[in-house]
């Protein structure tokens, strides 16, 4: 009778090591993050609307790439209007993103916690200047 017991025991803990190293497999798939090539599409869309959309953007008597202009020519008071004008951009998208704004003189300013996503086509502006939006799925 003792033998039959430890067979069944093991049989028991070999049949749960099994759901443990099963459900294992399970999360580490489905917690990859992979995005499909759809989200990828439609987060390249979202991207570059808002790149547009900031692109045309008036602040006050000077327009949004006027004021990436200022900005890198070193107006410091430049810097705030991007932020609140690329803030009010993110409150309509549900994902984390960053906008990215490039001098040509290779100095940078970023807005946003997304380091690695979609990223929309590199605006240039008029000057050399150019910025671009990154969206991180979720």
């Amino acid at each position: 009778m003792g033998k039959l017991g430890q067979v069944e025991t093991m049989g028991l803990v070999i049949i749960v090591i099994l759901i443990v190293l099963l459900g294992v497999f399970f999360l580490a798939f489905n917690l990859r993050g992979e995005v499909s090539s759809e989200d990828r599409v439609f987060l390249g869309i979202k991207a570059g609307n808002l790149a547009n959309s900031l692109k045309s953007v008036s602040i006050g008597t000077s327009s949004f790439g006027g004021r990436v202009v200022d900005w890198c020519n070193g107006d410091g008071s430049a810097e705030s209007d991007l932020e609140e004008i690329v803030l009010s951009g993110f409150e309509m998208i549900d994902e984390k993103v960053s906008v990215i704004f490039e001098c040509y003189d290779g100095r940078s300013l970023v807005f946003g916690d997304c380091s690695t996503g979609i990223v929309s086509e590199d605006i240039s502006l008029s000057s050399g200047h150019s910025f671009f939006v990154r969206i991180c799925p979720k």
